[in-house]
């Protein structure tokens, strides 16, 4: 009997996430972060489920692939609320207590 190598099925559509398919014909959850891709292969890997070898080419792919990281995600998120504050101070500089009908505190 010839085994199912497990691979990676990315989204053909926005590949911006995609499943795991496991050797025994399961999938894994939806994957959307590279992290998350990556704790599943190394829970499957611990677990038996895939080989040593599998691990390292599934995570290469995942680490090649279009999903998300968290770490990009966060660093948007700080900027964001850097700009943001920036925005805030320069709007209290120049003595505006209203700003788009918010009140500034």
């Amino acid at each position: 009997m010839n085994r199912q190598a497990p691979y990676l099925k990315v989204c053909p559509k926005c590949h911006l996430h995609g499943n795991i398919i496991f050797p025994d014909g399961s999938s894994s959850e939806d994957i959307i972060l590279k992290e998350q891709g990556i704790n599943i292969i190394t829970k499957a890997f611990e677990k038996g489920k895939i080989l040593g070898s599998e691990a390292s080419i599934l995570t290469l792919q995942v680490k090649k692939s279009n999903f998300f990281s968290g770490s990009m995600i966060l660093d948007t998120i700080e900027k964001s609320l850097k700009s943001f504050e920036e925005a805030n101070e320069k709007i209290k500089k120049i003595g505006c207590d209203k700003f788009m009908g918010n009140v500034m505190n």
